[in-house]
């Protein structure tokens, strides 16, 4: 029987982490506080666990997004840091004074920070914060100020803003912000860099951009590489990823009892593992329908096609996609247009790896044909391991191929699983709690050369606190260029269930390390 979570309270921080070692060792989960305050509150009810060294809460955006966080700070009378793979927030007595956003700081970084839905953050007591305060207004302002300025979805970041002076750029006088937003566009800019510059919001600059745009003083050219990336939902993306990349992903869909959702569009993580922890049927699975795909498939009008999606031994997500590209070229408008329907024999970030990648390869020039050829040769080498809490879910799934053998012979070993030829398979097993992470370590380094640069992904189903010891590890133990974290989406929650971490690596060839790099420091995921 698993032993209950246990707060630690103690106003010291050395003591606080001896206690802490030590109850972890016995078996308990414990969350550790400085008052009984801050203990009500910082709890994982609002998806923060505490890290393996009693330095900082965790958790991830997709289980708690930052205006809960803050408001939850804000009522023990928090002072320290929120650190998020973008930026900070840094509070003083329950009050943000201060946010950053490289390369933009203040509330334009703190709103930006706002719109993230997914990717980890830690809660650090004691950080030293910024020295001048640069934000004053109250929580409850910035925060419905912040909501007001993220309404609708901000363009593709690598939208050209190009100025064609109409008649009406005479007929009315500009604002300050619209002057600037055509100083910019006279010398030839994309949208990011006409939303970093200057202090107005991204909501503020957009809005002024679009009154622009309405008046013929400027032409929103959307980029149009050469070849659109589409992929599926258990790439487990990060929605700015795609977006950023341009890449689109299509659904799949998870059904508890009658209801049908969207995978990350009607039924989020976190609102997915509140179902899944309430009981009842077990949710099953659908692969999207090939409709899905057709609407994505109708730029093969204008451009080519690359597909890449989960591998088919775990879904029939890849046979809807082929049979939606077979249609689709066939009723195309543009001769020798090509599709070329992937199967990545992967699953979450192996297949979202490949999906940035083809959207890199995509960005640089490289034909359709070409991005597939270079994904058949790396895909063998994503190395993916994971470690899973039980293995009832995968059973539920039926996704547990040759993993099936282990059923019943456990005893509360863990079992350590990979991906084979795009299938789940049996690699190791371990005792429970770090010692199956540092497993996973130690199993990926007979794999990997430790000085070569690797790129790395960890994975995790609401195990935040695995996953940022594991990151840590990774960091520590590899030439890691790159790291992602994600969390698992609700399809892949429903087979793997709560609790699993993995790791997913890659070491690129000298040839592909250039190939594949980010298109700018801040983009894809890393």
């Amino acid at each position: 029987m698993p032993r209950p979570p246990l707060i630690v309270i103690d106003s010291d921080a050395g003591r606080r982490n001896e206690i802490g070692q030590a109850l972890t060792a016995a078996g308990y989960e414990v969350v550790p506080a400085a008052t009984a305050a801050e203990a009500a509150h910082l709890t994982p009810e609002i998806g923060a666990d505490p890290d393996s060294r009693y330095e900082a809460l965790v958790g991830d955006h997709s289980l708690a997004r930052l205006p809960d966080l803050l408001r939850a700070l804000a009522a023990v009378l928090y002072s320290g840091r929120i650190e998020l793979d973008r930026g900070s927030v840094d509070l003083a007595s329950g009050e943000v004074v201060a946010a950053s956003a490289p390369p933009v700081r203040g509330r334009k970084a703190l709103f930006r920070l706002v719109r993230l839905d997914a990717g980890p953050f830690r809660i650090v007591a004691g950080a030293p914060l910024a020295a001048t305060r640069e934000i004053h207004d109250d929580l409850q302002t910035l925060m419905a100020a912040a909501i007001e300025d993220s309404m609708g979805e901000l363009p593709d970041p690598r939208t050209q803003v190009r100025i064609e002076i109409g008649p009406e750029f005479f007929a009315e006088d500009l604002s300050p912000e619209e002057q600037r937003i055509v100083q910019a566009a006279q010398r030839g800019a994309d949208l990011q860099a006409v939303l970093d510059a200057g202090a107005a919001t991204d909501g503020a600059v957009l809005d002024a951009l679009l009154r622009l745009a309405e008046r013929g003083v400027v032409v929103l050219e959307q980029p149009q590489p050469g070849v659109l990336v589409v992929t599926d939902s258990t790439a487990d993306l990060p929605a700015h990823v795609a977006r950023e990349l341009g890449i689109e992903v299509v659904p799949l869909k998870v059904r508890f009892g009658q209801q049908t959702f969207r995978d990350g569009v009607d039924l989020t993580p976190q609102g997915f593992y509140q179902r899944l922890e309430a009981g009842g049927a077990h949710p099953t699975t659908e692969p999207p329908d090939a409709e899905d795909f057709a609407r994505c498939y109708q730029q093969l009008d204008r451009r080519d096609v690359v597909s890449v999606h989960v591998s088919r031994k775990l879904s029939q997500t890849w046979t809807r996609a082929e049979e939606a590209a077979k249609l689709a070229l066939a009723t195309a408008g543009r001769r020798g247009a090509q599709a070329e329907v992937v199967d990545s024999r992967a699953v979450s970030a192996a297949l979202g790896f490949q999906a940035i990648y083809a959207a890199r390869m995509a960005a640089r020039g490289v034909a359709a044909a070409a991005i597939r050829t270079r994904l058949g040769a790396l895909s063998p080498r994503l190395h993916v391991l994971f470690v899973v809490d039980t293995l009832d879910y995968l059973m539920r799934g039926g996704r547990i191929g040759k993993a099936r053998g282990w059923i019943g012979k456990l005893l509360g070993i863990k079992p350590i699983l990979g991906l084979q030829e795009g299938e789940i398979v049996p690699v190791d097993r371990a005792r429970g709690g770090q010692a199956a992470q540092d497993r996973l370590l130690e199993l990926l380094a007979q794999r990997l050369a430790p000085r070569r640069p690797a790129i790395a992904a960890v994975i995790h189903a609401k195990a935040p606190a695995r996953a940022d010891r594991v990151s840590r590890l990774l960091r520590e133990r590899f030439a890691v260029r790159e790291l992602l974290v994600a969390e698992l989406g609700p399809v892949l929650g429903t087979q793997v269930g709560p609790g699993m971490v993995g790791v997913v690596a890659f070491q690129p060839t000298d040839d592909e390390a250039e190939l594949l790099a980010p298109l700018t420091p801040a983009a894809g995921g890393g």
